[in-house]
């Protein structure tokens, strides 16, 4: 993992929609999906040791489906299904 100030991270629901964007280890929401505006956050401190982890709060339903993660320059890529129940 690559965790320098190069490292870009791209956050997206459903293979499209912006969800987060880290670009140089620094936040970026000019471009983020207003669905996700003020709800979604991240842990800067823990960039250095390539954890890149978002927290979505305020759950809707329709925030089912799945997150993926694209890391550059690594390349990595991981995907996560989130379900939605009692909303």
């Amino acid at each position: 993992m690559n965790s320098d100030t190069d490292t870009d991270v791209h956050w997206r629901h459903n293979g499209s929609k912006i969800v987060f964007d880290i670009i140089k280890s620094k936040d970026s929401l000019e471009t983020q999906d207003p669905q996700y505006k003020n709800r979604t956050e991240t842990f800067a401190l823990e960039y250095l040791r390539g954890n890149f982890s978002i927290k979505l709060n305020n759950l809707q339903h329709t925030d089912a489906g799945k997150f993926s993660c694209f890391i550059t320059p690594s390349n990595e890529q991981q995907t996560v299904e989130l379900q939605v129940n009692g909303v």
